[in-house]
């Protein structure tokens, strides 16, 4: 992509001084300010590189705002991207990747990548036909927790000690914003084997 997108990734923050970052001391109105330039154009963006219906583009530029402050809420919807192959799925993905916070494009995810990925971070997935095999059953499982906040995966670690090697639990937090996408199904169908 041009660089333009990739600059449209700072956009969000472009305007608001580095000394007010931490914590940021804005005027509100200058925040909905910020915020309503960003959305408009996130979705000038959008529009520039893809066809989608009109109610489409809001949502997807809300959807994109809202992984900057995922964190303040208690649960982050999913989003789902359906459609035929050749549609613009995985182009819809990587603006997403460029205009959200800290995101990755992923294919052929595994659980250990899921939880071990920095909970930060926007979690953009392509080609996920597989999903509903009964080998996926536990990324299934993290998947379907990992909208809500307070959900985390233990697993041991083994660290050195004087005594020796000594198992020790690890913990991990779910919760991050998640866009995938298919061309088969809709996320319900992940609950069929």
């Amino acid at each position: 992509f041009p660089v333009t997108i990739r600059e449209a990734e700072d956009l969000l923050l472009a305007k608001i001084p580095k000394e007010e970052l931490e914590p940021i001391k804005i005027k509100e109105e200058e925040l909905i300010s910020l915020l309503r330039e960003s959305y408009y154009k996130i979705i000038e963006i959008l529009k520039d590189y893809l066809e989608l219906n009109e109610k489409y583009y809001n949502l997807i530029a809300l959807w994109i705002l809202g992984t900057h402050i995922h964190k303040q809420f208690n649960s982050y919807p999913y989003l789902f991207i359906n459609a035929m192959r050749g549609s613009g799925k995985t182009r819809l993905l990587k603006l997403i990747k460029y205009l959200s916070r800290k995101g990755e494009l992923v294919m052929s995810l595994t659980e250990a990548v899921l939880f071990r990925s920095s909970n930060d971070s926007t979690i953009c997935i392509d080609e996920f036909e597989s999903i509903g095999s009964k080998e996926k059953s536990t990324l299934r499982e993290l998947l379907n927790a990992s909208y809500k906040k307070g959900v985390v995966v233990k697993r041991m670690k083994k660290i050195k000690t004087i005594e020796g090697e000594q198992q020790v639990p690890e913990e991990f937090e779910l919760y991050r914003p998640i866009a995938l996408a298919n061309i088969c199904g809709t996320y319900r169908d992940w609950e069929t084997d």
